[in-house]
């Protein structure tokens, strides 16, 4: 004696409707991945005016407890020296990361910004200042960086933003 031999049966996938978004989004993660749409990213921004060139290196795309640089790069166009040049960065910007190390390390702080002082700038010559950002929180923050000498308002200003994710 021998058991029935089992019925036919038609064999189909049943998956929930949250199962049916999730599957595909999971299976896309390393796809971008792998095309570079969800690392760390840098971009530059450029502006010029009154003889001043201001390149601000920052990252657009970041992650968390991922440290990336912000470089200010302040070039001097005109045919005389830059005397005094300082940069300032914004506070709501820099204190929205968990960590940040300013080089050179702020002259002074106001309410609204730290003033980086870069010194002389000869005809011809460029200065750097840079900050190692740390997130520690997910989301987009917006931030200017400005560039002034001596006594003057500033000259120049570039505006970008950092998106973190996880």
């Amino acid at each position: 004696p021998e058991p029935p031999p089992p019925p036919e049966m038609r064999r189909k996938l049943w998956m929930t409707p949250l199962q049916t978004w999730g599957m595909p989004l999971i299976a896309l993660l390393p796809v971008l991945a792998v095309v570079g749409l969800i690392g760390t990213a840098e971009e530059q921004v450029v502006a010029e005016a009154d003889g001043v060139r201001l390149e601000v290196s920052y990252p657009r795309r970041s992650h968390r407890d991922v440290t990336t640089p912000l470089t200010v790069t302040v070039s001097n166009l005109r045919g005389s020296a830059l005397e005094d040049v300082y940069v300032l960065v914004p506070r709501d910007y820099v204190e929205r990361f968990d960590k940040f190390e300013l080089r050179p390390s702020a002259e002074w702080v106001s309410a609204d910004s730290f003033r980086l002082s870069l010194g002389s700038v000869p005809p011809g010559e460029s200065r750097v200042a840079t900050a190692l950002l740390t997130p520690g929180d997910y989301g987009r923050v917006s931030g200017s960086v400005q560039v002034g000498s001596g006594g003057e308002a500033p000259l120049v200003n570039a505006e970008f933003a950092t998106v973190t994710f996880p």
